[in-house]
């Protein structure tokens, strides 16, 4: 069994950070923050606000979360009320990818519509939420008819079906292809399933992985995982691969340029890479759902699991020290693939691992760590001592704190600056370069670097939302 991390995960949303130089970079001056600037957008009534519904824009300019009032739910777009509904449906985000178009599912008198940039789409009887395409032109989403189950794409109704999995809806990169997981019952009361792309159905299986429909990043190749007769295999542009024994061990992963498709798959009881079609050397078990290609796609990396208490790092087909833990599911490349990291536990203490260099060993380290700088040269983690949560910036501590913003540290584009959201008390804070700023009620988002010397989040101080400019 695999062992438990030391870090308590109940911390997990949010992230704690530190930044440290890699050999060649030196300590920079923290430079203060100029100014800071506070734009009100609206106010929310405390009692009916539904925080886990608020969202900011990919942008971070826009906000919009869910009020229920007077047993009504409406949403609220950078301080403006929409129109009341009996109930809002559940979503990742309201936003396009571009930030400029809102969309989401609402239910009135015991039906449901679809609510695309203020113009409802309906009724339904139910509907999934739904989703853009990567260039916000297109919206899909799956819609419950009395017939049965069918996609919507573009405002057009697809084909009904028996059903379509549940969150399956996947646009293309180049937004030009949908695809999706459909499912057609048979006489034996089994049921098939089958991916259809732009409309056309390809070929019937017993089960399709959940989460396996991938396209690759220049669009023109789908591949997926399939079931059939006790076997797996993966499914390339409609070509069934080498089959294999196993349960969900075939995750495909396109390599960035497309080039180059891996996956693990299981044989004899052991467990390897299969890249192009070549098998790599056997382990007992592969920890990480799928291979890591590092960002320019010159480079692939894996977690395995040889034995209990005996974890290790493959990277460009060279296994790393053993590990009584790796926590990390997989391996994390920096943006110009020249660096990678993971965190690992040995003898009770948690670190990181960078380029194979064990760094300092706290009582845990994040998980949701290491985060490199665009620039390549810093990685940040999060890491507990005695109980106590804080931020390691170039070898330094920071302040402790209760939690940290997830997805944190964000970097600035330059990589010069570091800003996060942190819990102070009973108050949150947004700390820059190690700096705290004003101190808010609540910081509602995540920060964005609008440049390399300014960031914007939005806020709650007295029950007023606020938009909050600071420039460094």
């Amino acid at each position: 069994m695999r062992p438990q991390g030391l870090f308590v995960l109940r911390y997990h949303w949010l992230s704690l950070i530190s930044i440290l130089a890699l050999a060649s970079c030196t300590a920079q001056p923290l430079p203060q923050v100029e100014r800071t600037t506070e734009t009100m957008i609206g106010e929310i009534d405390p009692a009916g606000w539904m925080v886990s519904s608020t969202y900011a824009s990919p942008d971070g300019r826009r906000l919009a979360y869910v009020i229920e009032q007077n047993g009504k739910q409406f949403v609220v777009l950078d301080g403006k009320e929409g129109k009341r509904y009996d109930g809002i449906g559940d979503h990742s985000s309201f936003f396009s990818p571009d930030s400029r178009r809102m969309t989401y599912s609402a239910m009135q008198y015991g039906v449901w519509y679809m609510v695309i940039d203020g113009q409802e789409i309906g009724p339904y009887r139910a509907v999934e939420a739904p989703v853009f395409s990567p260039d916000s032109q297109r919206v899909a989403y799956k819609i419950l008819l009395e017939q049965g189950t069918a996609v919507v794409a573009d405002g057009v109704n697809g084909k009904v079906y028996d059903g379509v999995i549940s969150h399956s809806i996947l646009f293309s990169p180049d937004s030009r292809h949908v695809a999706f997981i459909a499912r057609e019952e048979t006489p034996n009361g089994d049921g098939v399933m089958f991916v259809v792309v732009d409309g056309k159905e390809g070929a019937r299986h017993e089960l399709i992985g959940e989460n396996s429909l991938t396209f690759s990043p220049d669009g023109r190749h789908v591949v997926y995982r399939a079931f059939d007769n006790e076997m797996q295999f993966a499914v390339l542009d409609g070509k069934e691969q080498r089959h294999y024994e196993g349960v969900n061990t075939i995750n495909p992963a396109f390599s960035p340029d497309s080039q180059h498709l891996a996956y693990f798959a299981e044989r004899d009881g052991s467990q390897f890479l299969v890249m192009d079609g070549k098998e790599g050397p056997p382990h007992k078990k592969i920890f990480s759902p799928t291979p890591q290609f590092s960002p320019d796609g010159k480079r692939v990396a894996y977690i395995v699991e040889e034995q209990e208490e005996k974890y290790y790092a493959v990277v460009d087909g060279a296994a790393g020290k053993s590990y009584n833990e790796i926590a990390s599911f997989n391996v994390t490349f920096s943006a110009d693939g020249a660096h990678y990291a993971y965190v690992a536990r040995h003898n009770g203490k948690q670190f990181l691992v960078v380029d194979g260099k064990e760094l300092t060993g706290y009582d845990g380290v994040g998980t949701q760590s290491p985060f490199f700088s665009p620039d390549g040269r810093h990685v940040a983690y999060y890491a507990m001592t005695g109980g106590k949560l804080f931020a390691v910036v170039d070898s330094v501590a920071q302040k402790h704190y209760a939690a940290i913003g997830k997805r944190s540290p964000l970097f600035s584009p330059d990589s010069l600056h570091t800003a996060y959201r942190a819990r102070l008390g009973d108050s949150s804070v947004v700390v820059v370069d190690g700096r705290e700023q004003n101190i808010y009620d609540l910081v509602l988002s995540e920060i964005t670097f609008l440049s390399s010397n300014e960031i914007q989040y939005f806020a709650v101080k007295d029950n007023k939302v606020y938009r909050v400019n600071s420039r460094i």
